[in-house]
């Protein structure tokens, strides 16, 4: 335990049951606070879980917990892919089930004790219960993620889920962006903030620094290179996959998806701002250092999957490399900053009416 955890344990705790209350009061009054509570009401299990695994480290009753917990969450995942995946398909959701199974099968391998050796091998201790159910969660989402993609040849199934249920992109700039606010504590939370370490300890952990001039520059121009590169990229996979029969994402899934004609500069640059943090901080803060470049972008390309058809994910999976590479080579601050600006001149452009 690092010498300023102390401090920070009391605020982990004050934050905790501060969110705590105010999960329930946000459903009660309704409106903004209810969207608000909902979102934090699917960030608030992961948290738990990185709370328990860290204190399992010394008490095995918070181990189990954890364990439990974690089982938990990805059924609750898995059934909910499950059910979207029938109220899109109908009987032809045979194949994503099966899909589904196998990868909680695959993920509960890793929970095993003969998984030693992989767990070791990918440079994470065996006898640690924050590596161990880190992995699981990992596998199992990603595996899941992906399951409806692979197991349609290629299609989105939440997309397919709304056009099933007639559904339009209703949803706001507010309801896209909540989720994402949530991350950040969140992820300060499954470091080890307030269990295991303090402020200091926790920021270095993430990656995050003050960014040089140099550095901050690099970024800028990584994120400005990968806008053209991005769409053209996109459009010729669009092109092949879509002569080569694989279902592609056309503008009008997007639109219904997201509901780009209802975003404003202000909402926009808010949504960047909010996606380039927080998905840095998990992804490339959090899981990079321990899962390297390719475990943790694979990841963050399947958590994209539900949504995007094949060409979308190879896209977020390329643009998450790049970040990772950026990451490794400066900061998580700097990656953010990136992440955020290329999101933003995307928003910028979709709102010139430019095609993204």
């Amino acid at each position: 335990m690092t010498p300023d955890a102390d401090p920070a344990r009391l605020r982990l705790l004050l934050g905790l049951a501060l969110g705590g209350a105010l999960l329930p009061i946000g459903f009660l009054l309704g409106g903004p606070l209810a969207t608000a509570a909902g979102a934090g009401l699917q960030v608030a299990p992961l948290i738990l879980i990185g709370v328990l695994a860290h204190q399992g480290r010394r008490r095995p009753g918070a181990r189990v917990a954890a364990w439990i917990l974690a089982a938990i969450a990805l059924a609750v995942a898995v059934v909910g892919l499950l059910a979207v995946a029938w109220r899109a398909y109908g009987a032809e959701a045979q194949p994503v089930s099966l899909a589904l199974g196998l990868a909680v099968t695959l993920a509960g391998a890793t929970a095993l004790p003969f998984a030693g050796g992989l767990v070791r091998a990918l440079g994470l201790a065996p006898d640690d219960p924050v590596h161990r159910v880190a992995l699981f969660l990992c596998v199992g989402l990603t595996l899941a993620c992906l399951s409806p993609l692979l197991a349609t040849g290629g299609r989105a199934v939440l997309l397919d889920f709304m056009r099933a249920e007639g559904m339009a992109g209703a949803d706001t700039a507010l309801d896209h962006l909540l989720p994402l606010l949530w991350i950040i504590p969140g992820t300060f939370a499954l470091a080890g903030y307030g269990t295991v370490r303090g402020g200091r300890a926790t920021w270095a952990r993430l990656g995050l620094q003050w960014p040089t001039g140099r550095a901050l520059a690099l970024g800028l121009g990584v994120a400005l290179a990968l806008v053209p590169l991005a769409l053209v990229a996109g459009a010729l996979l669009e092109q092949g996959l879509s002569a080569a029969g694989v279902p592609v994402t056309r503008d009008a899934d997007m639109e219904r998806l997201f509901g780009l004609s209802s975003l404003t500069l202000a909402s926009g640059l808010a949504l960047a701002v909010a996606a380039g943090v927080g998905e840095e901080l998990a992804i490339r803060g959090l899981l990079q250092p321990r899962l390297g470049l390719i475990g943790a972008n694979v990841l963050f390309a399947a958590l994209h999957a539900p949504q995007y058809t094949t060409d979308g994910v190879l896209v977020v999976f390329g643009i998450g490399l790049a970040f990772g590479a950026l990451r490794q080579r400066t900061n998580t601050t700097v990656s953010a900053i990136a992440h955020a600006f290329y999101d933003f001149v995307l928003i910028v452009l979709a709102l010139l009416g430019v095609d993204v």
